[in-house]
């Protein structure tokens, strides 16, 4: 990926593209809204500043109502055993 160029992926404008990590324990939803040349004179000369990230999603992690250590992967309506609805549980 680090040799990879932007004309080399053949993106389309406002779709949606998943990134994966090596080890696929991590994925990242991106699309694509702007997409310019850079200019020398309007842009820093430094490559490491591209691409730029111009906004990001906000994630909030919810914890298990259980245990309240591991990050929740259900979440449970109604249930008379638990102390409110929804619940967030882990696995």
């Amino acid at each position: 990926m680090l040799q990879a160029r932007i004309a080399d992926l053949g993106l389309q404008m406002g779709a949606r593209y998943l990134y994966c990590h090596h080890d696929g324990c991590c994925e990242h939803f991106l699309y694509v809204t702007d997409l310019r040349l850079r200019h020398r004179l309007a842009d820093d000369s430094d490559d490491a500043s591209f691409p730029k990230v111009t906004s990001m999603a906000k994630y909030r992690r919810r914890r298990c109502g259980v245990c309240d250590a591991l990050s929740a992967k259900f979440v449970v309506y109604g249930d008379r055993l638990l102390d409110r609805s929804p619940s967030y549980l882990c696995q």
